[in-house]
Order: structure tokens, then sequence, then C-alpha cells
């Protein structure tokens, strides 16, 4: 097995792993996460459809993740997500005083500036086994030589 091959499962199974936590901590604590997010001023409209819509699509990311065949897509989704995830904290940060934290389990211990710097470590990292499963697919459909 090639290095490549093994760091890129390892980011990917790293990514999942975080989402599969992250989720699951906003389904079991759903009113909190709910709460949270009502409070926000920017969400709240919305609270009650994002606090299924977000864990559920952080464990179906997940799923694509888990799945060889489909871990490209689950990268590029878990991309999205967390740039999502981060213009909205950058966006709380420089717009309003009411900063609530609708994260998940140990995240929820980091201040807002540190979870902006994690998010930021984790998009790297998504990126850098974006471009490792692209070259991983890339040679197995290269005939061997």
């Amino acid at each position: 097995m090639n290095n490549h091959w093994l760091v890129s499962d390892i980011v990917s199974a790293m990514v999942l792993l975080l989402l599969i936590y992250t989720g699951t901590d906003k389904l079991i604590r759903h009113n909190d996460f709910m709460l949270a997010l009502a409070a926000a001023p920017l969400l709240q409209p919305w609270a009650v459809w994002l606090s299924w819509f977000i864990p559920v699509t952080e464990l179906l990311v997940a799923l694509l993740l888990f799945f060889t065949g489909t871990r490209l897509k689950g990268l590029y989704a878990a991309l999205l997500l967390m740039m999502v995830f981060t213009v909205y904290l950058v966006w709380m940060l420089l717009h309003t005083t009411q900063l609530p934290c609708t994260c998940g389990g140990f995240i929820e211990a980091l201040s807002w500036q540190q979870h902006v710097f994690f998010n930021g470590v984790i998009i790297v990292l998504i990126s850098f086994g974006i471009v490792l499963n692209k070259r991983k697919a890339t040679r197995k459909e290269r005939p061997p030589t």
C-alpha cells in the first residue's frame, strides 16, 4: 500500500469520526442544540429546521466517507460543510456580541477564535485528502506499466 493512500484513508477517517461525533452529539442533545440555534440572531427563523438538517447532513456525509466509492464526494461535501460553518463563525464574531455555541462535545470548550482556527485546520486537512484521493483515483484508472 502506498503511503499516500494510507494518509488519504487516515484523513478521511478523521473527518468521518469528527462528523459522526458532532452529528450524533447534536441529535442526542437535540433540544439544547435547537435552543442554541434559536439564540443566534442569524439562524433564529430556521432553528427548528436546521436543528435536524445539520446533524442529519453531518451523518450522511460521514456515510459517504465510509465507502471508498463515495469517499471523494464525501470529502467535497465535508469541505463545503466546514466552509459554511466557518463563514458562519466569522460572521458571528464580526457582527454580533451574542455568541451562542451550537457545536457538539469537546468543540464547545473552544473559544470562537479557537473554533475558527480548528475549522481552518480541518479545511486544510480535507483539501489535502481531496488531492490525495484524486491521485489515488487517477492511479487506479491508469493501466500498470
